[in-house]
């Protein structure tokens, strides 16, 4: 918590979004329940949530049943929404917001799976919807999976936003000991802005294509173009290798790319990052390459709205062996900056699709393979930083201490 009583989640995601729900451009403005009141009623954000938590299947409010609301050292923080998964049928649990003027929204949360007894597995479904009949899944927690920590999921809502936009959790129908913490249920909302191209409409993470190398045999892999690519996206390349592949780490030349960083830690990681304008004559894919026969994963991500001569605004690298990879603050000197984090980590000791990184937008967090050693694995993900400043630090979150590299950058928005 901080001194006013809000999370360190919710903080920062309002300082990113301006949380203005005055804003002449649209809905810009947060919905947020940190489940502190032991209720289904919470309401922590700058907009109040429509309804209270609906149950389905049961109908015993927060204090019992598969939905409770509970004090639990398995919380973000004192009190969380626990989700058991030991009842053979469906049980669900909904909460609707109106998000009318919204041009974009991300919904966040905390979450930590536990073994409570035996047998252990079932799954837990986070589900969407824009018009509270037709739900479509954003992810499947799998529950036969003990997490040592909390995480950190964050998914673009983008497509579901209206008047009714309803989240759901769905418990599968088996009989199962596990159980699922959730906290810090946020939806962030930005206004429509100026629109446009340029300056009025601020930076745009668009997508992002991925590939990897996935046995050690030979030292290549090729990355799609990201499919929307049109002159002048700003196109940013990560890749990472297991083993030191410092000396021969390259992208085609013909992409013409500048080097941000290439990096090797300790033998065990090599981590590269680069940069360019698109012009059009790019290739369809990009062909990493390196020599040794090393394992790998790399990603291209596309953005808009950037400032088209100089987009890279400053940078800050960080390696060493952690659990929790930190990843540098930086200090801007413009408003409206997104800052991008980036890292490569030896081994495949990661959450699938969740990098840490609180409060941020998830770009990727994959890895080349499972099941050795030879195996490297990255991630990403960002923030939109509204006023000039200490952006803070943050932290990528690994299932096990391992050799990383991160890199943080800044990119200006246009001018």
């Amino acid at each position: 918590m901080t001194s006013d009583g809000k999370t360190i989640l919710q903080r920062t995601l309002e300082w990113a979004a301006g949380a203005d729900s005055g804003s002449a451009g649209g809905l810009s403005a947060t919905f947020l329940d940190e489940f502190n009141a032991n209720a289904y009623n919470g309401n922590d954000g700058t907009l109040s949530w429509s309804n209270d938590w609906q149950e389905t299947g049961e109908s015993d409010g927060p204090g019992s049943g598969d939905f409770r609301v509970l004090d639990n050292s398995w919380c973000a923080s004192t009190s969380c929404l626990q989700i058991r998964e030991d009842r053979a049928s469906t049980r669900r649990l909904s909460r609707e917001a109106d998000l009318t003027g919204a041009a974009s929204a991300t919904l966040s949360l905390n979450y930590r799976r536990r073994f409570v007894g035996t047998p252990t597995g079932g799954t837990v479904t986070l589900e969407i919807s824009g018009d509270g009949v037709i739900f479509a899944p954003l992810k499947v927690y799998q529950m036969d999976t003990q997490d040592s920590a909390q995480q950190a999921d964050s998914f673009d809502i983008s497509s579901y936003i209206a008047s009714n936009t309803q989240i759901r959790f769905s418990t599968s129908n088996a009989l199962y000991e596990t159980a699922l913490y959730v906290d810090n249920v946020l939806i962030d909302t930005t206004g429509s802005g100026g629109g446009g191209d340029g300056g009025g409409g601020g930076i745009v993470f668009e997508e992002f294509t991925e590939g990897r190398q996935q046995i050690g045999v030979s030292s290549g892999f090729s990355i799609p173009k990201p499919s929307g690519t049109s002159a002048g996206d700003l196109l940013i390349v990560a890749a990472a290798t297991d083993g030191n592949t410092v000396s021969t780490l390259t992208p085609s030349a013909s992409w013409n790319l500048t080097q941000l960083d290439v990096f090797d830690n300790a033998g065990e990681v090599t981590f590269g990052v680069w940069w360019k304008i698109a012009d059009g004559t790019e290739s369809s894919s990009l062909l990493m390459q390196w020599t040794g026969g090393e394992q790998g994963y790399g990603w291209i991500m596309r953005f808009t709205g950037h400032d088209s001569s100089s987009p890279i605004a400053t940078a800050s690298m960080n390696s060493g062996n952690n659990r929790n990879p930190p990843s540098n603050n930086l200090i801007t000197g413009s408003d409206g900056n997104l800052i991008l984090r980036l890292g490569g980590f030896d081994d495949d000791d990661i959450t699938l699709d969740a990098p840490g990184l609180s409060g941020h937008t998830v770009i990727t967090m994959d890895r080349s393979n499972t099941g050795n050693q030879n195996t490297v694995s990255g991630g990403a993900g960002y923030v939109i930083q509204t006023t000039a400043g200490d952006t803070g630090g943050s932290e990528f979150n690994l299932t096990a201490r391992e050799q990383y590299r991160t890199v943080t950058l800044a990119i200006r928005p246009a001018q």
